[in-house]
């Protein structure tokens, strides 16, 4: 019978093992564990541009950290990972403007389509809480096909979201903090 590794304990100890990097803006860590080498090309602004056919990476993200609302021109699968000690919360606005928000591990498994809003945060407010998620992306991510939401015009495509929008977007586009007291605001 083979064993298992040991249950690591704090955030540090898998960030360490799994040997992953701060997000540039504080959005968490990650490393990529694989990029297809087979190409195709995605269409963008009526041309072609060729992109890696998949990549995945694992990511782990801390209690009092978002990733904020953001798209890409590519589907993403977000997996949930053992070894969390938290929840992770999926924020998607629909097309229509419908929010709909799924709790992982409730969904081990969610389909982002392409050109979806959306957002994840820890649910547990302490900061010693964390999640960590697998991200496998087809076509694979090309940050040219990545779009940071823009408060001020996402709130006029969907005013009803409003408060929703502001708690998880970055005015200054430089810290994925969320403070304390609008964690709390956002889960009531």
């Amino acid at each position: 019978m083979q064993s298992h590794p040991k249950q690591l304990k704090s955030a540090e100890e898998y960030i360490k093992q799994l040997n992953l990097s701060p997000h540039p803006q504080g959005c968490g860590y990650f490393a990529e564990t694989d990029r297809n080498p087979l190409k195709v090309n995605l269409e963008k602004n009526g041309n072609a541009q060729e992109r890696n056919l998949s990549t995945c990476i694992i990511a782990l993200f801390k209690g009092g950290q978002i990733n904020p609302l953001h798209k890409t021109n590519s589907t993403q699968i977000i997996h949930y990972y053992p070894g969390s000690n938290s929840n992770l919360l999926v924020h998607i606005i629909e097309n229509n403007g419908k929010l709909i928000t799924y709790r992982m591990p409730e969904v081990f498994q969610l389909k982002i389509p392409s050109q979806t809003w959306f957002a994840l945060e820890v649910e547990a407010k302490e900061e010693s809480s964390f999640a960590i998620t697998g991200h496998t992306v087809t076509p694979g991510f090309d940050m040219n096909d990545f779009e940071l939401a823009n408060r001020q015009a996402l709130t006029f495509q969907y005013p009803d979201l409003a408060a929703f929008i502001k708690k998880l977007t970055l005015e200054n586009k430089s810290s994925c903090s969320l403070s304390s007291q609008d964690r709390v605001k956002l889960l009531e």
